[in-house]
């Protein structure tokens, strides 16, 4: 019977069987990937601000940006380590809730906010 290899969190191993049965090891830095919505499609610059701010963190790579102006969403695609996945994602969130509003939102499938 062959034990598996272990992994440590943010340093994972890759195990791979060679050709004569043995597992070998490949060290793997671990790689996460975000796809958030935002409400906001038709107003370009809102959303180059959002991806903007997920490209001014460090090892964070924006690998994919869609909108659709009937529905007024944007989804960002973006991926790296987890601490700077985890960075952009607050501060797109961030940037994102200073420039939004969603009272004032429109689109097919219309946001459900509460009215005061």
């Amino acid at each position: 019977m062959i034990a598996s290899p272990s992994f440590t969190p943010y340093n994972y191993r890759v195990p791979l069987i060679t050709r004569e049965g043995r597992w070998n090891v490949i060290p793997m830095t671990a790689l996460v990937e975000c796809i958030p919505n935002f409400s906001e499609a038709r107003r370009s610059d809102v959303v180059e601000k959002i991806a903007a701010s997920i490209t001014s963190i460090k090892d964070a790579r924006l690998l994919d940006r869609s909108s659709d102006l009937d529905h007024n969403r944007t989804v960002l695609t973006f991926a790296g380590p987890p601490a700077a996945v985890e960075e952009a994602a607050y501060l797109a969130i961030k940037t994102a809730s200073e420039l939004i509003d969603l009272n004032q939102h429109t689109g097919q499938h219309r946001a459900l906010v509460q009215r005061m």
